[in-house]
């Protein structure tokens, strides 16, 4: 499936009673068509604004989100995460058991350049700023 803003359409040609979980990372932008791709008792988890728009207008809860759908949000918190776990991850990326896509390090003072970049979504993997 290629999404081209807009993936509703193509999830309820694959999946006509729709499904049940949806991961939103875009945000705002596209939240109200991930709703459109639940099933009855469905969940839109909101984990992400990659779409640089952190309010919605126009939005109408009892219009947009689905009967008996449902609306989460994770937002991570230092809380959330285990000194255990992260530093396994760190000792598996510094062993190669996983690697990560780097596509650009950038130096402190290119920071305005590397946002610009990521807004005009070129990164094709992590952008790495060096202090």
């Amino acid at each position: 499936m290629i999404d081209r803003g807009s993936v509703a359409e193509q999830v309820r040609n694959l999946y006509p009673e729709g499904v049940n979980k949806v991961l939103e990372l875009i945000g705002t932008r596209t939240l109200k068509d991930s709703l459109k791709c639940i099933a009855i008792k469905g969940t839109v988890c909101m984990t992400g604004i990659l779409g640089n728009e952190w309010t919605m207008k126009d939005f109408t809860p009892m219009g947009d989100i689905p009967s008996m759908g449902r609306l989460t949000v994770y937002m991570g918190d230092i809380e959330n995460l285990s000194k255990e776990l992260l530093q396994g991850f760190i000792d598996e990326v510094a062993t190669g058991k996983i690697t990560l896509n780097i596509d650009r390090v950038w130096s402190l003072d290119q920071v305005p350049e590397a946002h610009q970049y990521m807004e005009d979504n070129k990164g094709k993997g992590k952008l790495v700023v060096v202090l």
